[in-house]
């Protein structure tokens, strides 16, 4: 009912709607009023236009809903004011004789100020201003409309002095009314607009999310329909990784086997060779020293075969010390000076070789924890081919250099010998037999050698080389961490490791241990003395148990004299006061004595490593 017909804004259909609800309010007051008038006081002059008054407020009603959206409220607004001053001119000349007629309608006037900032909007300035406009020249000529026509306040015999004053009055109070609407309907409208603001955007919101959740739908149905395919291919793969599973362990399994096989036949052929060569390099000697008997062709013979025989037991010497890189015995890390590795170096390359040498030494990094033999080896091929390779034309120079670099040890080792072009042999340098300077004996064994060594530290060898300016090579060592408890032997009696921090072999007993087992683990303890001449022993006895006299006697006739001709100096044992074994230790330390190794006793491991840390180096 209330809705107009013709399509308009959200904001006009409520201006519209409000327009409307007016209409009908001042229509049924209109027709209450009508009523009670005529109840109270009989029909008058006014009762006709009462009654029009009520039919004009219906016609804005049909206007609007008819489309005629902007006569039916600019009739709503100016119909009050015109209808006011006419029944209020009216009354008067019917001979009502009051003076509350020219107050009442000023009220009236006053109110109907708020008609078009209720249904008007902001933007329709024209007409919200211009109905303003007509209320209030309504209200400035109520007493100039009067006395034109005769009804004046003075002219109908009133005599209020202040009469006019009230005309004042009522048009400031205008103003001010219909200003407060006008700032109340901007404010209202500004916070209507952020409210439609908001519901656009959070349309918006619902439609990019709706949307979103849309793709999400689509994207989970994917990603469902890919799990599932891929449940189905790791339901596959596991299938096929447990056959290669147990395909690769029937594999390691051979490969193993194989390899042990090729391991005994390698030493087959690098030790079990070796005597028939000494008997035939020996013959060949019986043979040279007998040449005066033999023919000039019978001598020559015996030459070449000389030849043959040294070439071959060099051959089997180079196998022995391929497989001994490859040897877990001598995987066990210990803490190295270089400087005093270095000149181990050179006596085994020659002392008197370096007498013309300039070298050059600086080992910023002074100590390194490594195999001793691979640093041993590793050094003396790489000094012996520096002199074996140095430039005819100058003065051998040998820089060498020990630095930390990232995670590795470098060592640094340059010459200005003969150098070589890297771009044409830098393929095959590390390969086994292959040589580059063929007017130099060799055989081309070195630096696989060293590379080989290398690799089995886990670290790496680089080179630099200018054919006729020199060679430098840098050899990178892995900084190990674990030097504290390297384990050499463990069975389930004990556990044999060396501590390469205090230069310590050490045994941890685990448990009573048979005859047998006490003294594999102590012939085990001496090879690994004699190997790395360990000044220190230390043996953790508080599970041990009870040692056999007999295997007590046997220790200290066959072991300790040994150990100590090997380095042994002072053993540390570890006990536990409540075994009751006082009479034990005390034996045990006056043997030792006798022997040439001081014992001595702790109740922690932690107390006795710290006692030999304070004892220094010995070895």
């Amino acid at each position: 009912m209330f809705t107009p017909v013709s399509e308009s804004s959200d904001a006009l259909q409520r201006n519209v709607k409000i327009s409307n609800l007016i209409a009908l309010i001042f229509a049924i007051l209109s027709i209450v009023l009508l009523l009670a008038t005529v109840w109270l006081f009989g029909t008058s002059v006014s009762t006709p236009f009462t009654l029009l008054t009520s039919l004009v407020y219906l016609s804005v009603i049909a206007l609007n809903r008819f489309g005629f959206i902007n006569m039916g409220r600019i009739l709503l607004c100016v119909f009050l004011p015109i209808i006011t001053l006419y029944i209020t001119i009216l009354l008067k000349k019917s001979g009502t004789h009051t003076d509350i007629l020219y107050y009442d309608s000023r009220v009236i006037l006053l109110a109907s100020g708020l008609i078009p900032c209720l249904i008007f909007h902001t933007r329709e300035r024209a007409k919200l201003y211009g109905l303003l406009c007509f209320t209030l020249v309504c209200l400035i000529l109520f007493d100039p409309i009067h006395e034109a026509l005769g009804q004046g306040y003075y002219q109908k015999g009133f005599f209020g002095e202040s009469y006019y004053y009230i005309n004042h009055i009522s048009v400031i109070v205008f103003i001010a009314i219909s200003a407060s609407a006008l700032i109340l309907k901007i404010i209202s409208e500004r916070a209507e607009n952020r409210n439609i603001n908001l519901i656009l955007d959070k349309e918006r919101i619902n439609t990019s999310l709706h949307k979103t959740n849309s793709e999400l739908k689509l994207a989970n149905a994917i990603i469902q329909n890919q799990r599932n395919e891929l449940k189905e291919h790791n339901r596959q793969l596991e299938q096929i990784v447990q056959e290669k599973g147990r395909k690769l362990i029937d594999a390691n399994e051979e490969l193993i086997k194989h390899n042990h096989e090729l391991q005994q036949f390698s030493y087959t052929i690098s030790h079990n060779l070796r005597a028939p060569v000494a008997r035939l390099l020996g013959l060949t000697n019986l043979l040279s020293m007998k040449h005066y008997e033999a023919s000039e062709e019978m001598q020559e013979l015996v030459h070449l075969i000389k030849d043959s025989s040294l070439e071959f037991d060099g051959v089997i010497r180079d196998l022995n010390k391929i497989i001994d890189v490859r040897n877990e015995f001598y995987r066990v890390k210990e803490k190295i000076h270089f400087m005093q590795e270095l000149e181990q170096a050179k006596k085994n390359v020659g002392e008197n070789l370096f007498a013309d040498v300039r070298l050059f030494v600086d080992f910023t990094e002074p100590v390194i924890y490594t195999v001793r033999p691979i640093l041993n080896s590793i050094l003396y091929n790489l000094l012996s081919n520096a002199i074996k390779y140095k430039s005819e034309h100058r003065t051998l120079e040998l820089n060498i250099k020990a630095y930390k670099q990232d995670d590795f040890v470098v060592l640094e080792i340059c010459d200005n010998g003969m150098g070589m072009n890297l771009d044409s042999y830098g393929k095959d340098l590390f390969g086994l037999y292959k040589r580059f300077h063929s007017h130099i004996e060799g055989r081309g064994l070195g630096l696989y050698l060293v590379k080989s060594q290398v690799e089995s530290l886990g670290g790496r060898i680089e080179i630099k080389s200018q054919l006729n300016v020199g060679t430098t090579f840098f050899i990178y060592f892995k900084m190990v961490t674990d030097i504290a408890g390297q384990i050499c032997l463990e069975n389930v009696c004990c556990t044999l490791f060396y501590n390469a921090k205090i230069n310590a072999l050490g045994v941890i007993w685990k448990c009573q241990a048979t005859s047998e087992q006490y003294r594999q683990i102590f012939i085990k303890s001496l090879e690994m003395m004699m190997l790395y001449h360990t000044p220190f022993w230390i043996s953790d006895m508080r599970k041990q148990g009870t040692v056999l006299v007999e295997d007590q006697q046997w220790m200290f006739k066959e072991i300790f004299p040994a150990a100590v001709q090997h380095g042994l100096r002072k053993g540390v044992c570890i006990y536990d006061p409540e075994q009751h074994n006082e009479d034990y230790r005390e034996r045990l330390g006056q043997t030792s004595l006798t022997l040439g190794v001081e014992t001595f006793f702790f109740q922690s491991y932690q107390s006795a490593e710290e006692w030999i840390e304070s004892q220094g180096e010995l070895k």
